[in-house]
């Protein structure tokens, strides 16, 4: 029982080590919703862990534009994406932004990793993003800031309810 093909992966889970199967499975980063909105924002099966766990980078955000409108409650109802779509995505995490105006491009901010540690990138989006009290981009010009651990990002305008804390959960 060798490396196997599976709908064109190849499978080494017989060779794996205990230590590459804890490392796989583990984050090394995290995005902590710090409100409702930022909350509710996130895909389904996110949203029930309550956390989102950021596994590689660059970690691209965006807003999900796959949308309906309810019209029983009139608020926006995902169309939830799945991860069999052959299409490739522009984002790691799509966001809904339900505000009257909005906040989160289609293709907002990447989160990177550099030798000295993390930084947000901001893809040219409208509204910008925060890091503590500290702007960035907006405008569709770009910019980039670091990120330590613990730090807190609002995606889009300083009043957005879109608020995460970033917490590192493994060394540089």
């Amino acid at each position: 029982m060798g490396n196997e093909s599976h709908g064109g992966l190849l499978l080494t889970y017989p060779n794996m080590r205990k230590q590459e199967i804890i490392q796989a499975l583990t984050p090394q980063a995290a995005l902590v919703p710090l409100t409702e909105e930022a909350l509710v924002a996130l895909p389904t099966y996110l949203a029930r862990l309550g956390v989102v766990p950021v596994f590689s980078f660059p970690f691209r955000i965006g807003r999900e534009s796959r949308v309906r409108l309810d019209q029983k409650s009139g608020r926006l109802v995902r169309m939830e994406r799945t991860m069999s779509s052959k299409v490739s995505a522009d984002n790691d995490l799509y966001l809904v932004d339900g505000g009257d105006r909005l906040n989160i491009s289609r293709s907002h901010l990447s989160i990177e990793r550099t030798g000295q540690g993390f930084v947000i990138v901001d893809r040219q989006s409208a509204c910008g993003c925060q890091i503590n009290e500290d702007r960035i981009g907006g405008h569709d010009k770009g910019g980039e800031h670091a990120l330590q651990d613990g730090d807190d990002l609002t995606i889009g305008m300083p009043a957005s309810a879109y608020r995460f804390r970033f917490v590192v959960l493994e060394s540089v």
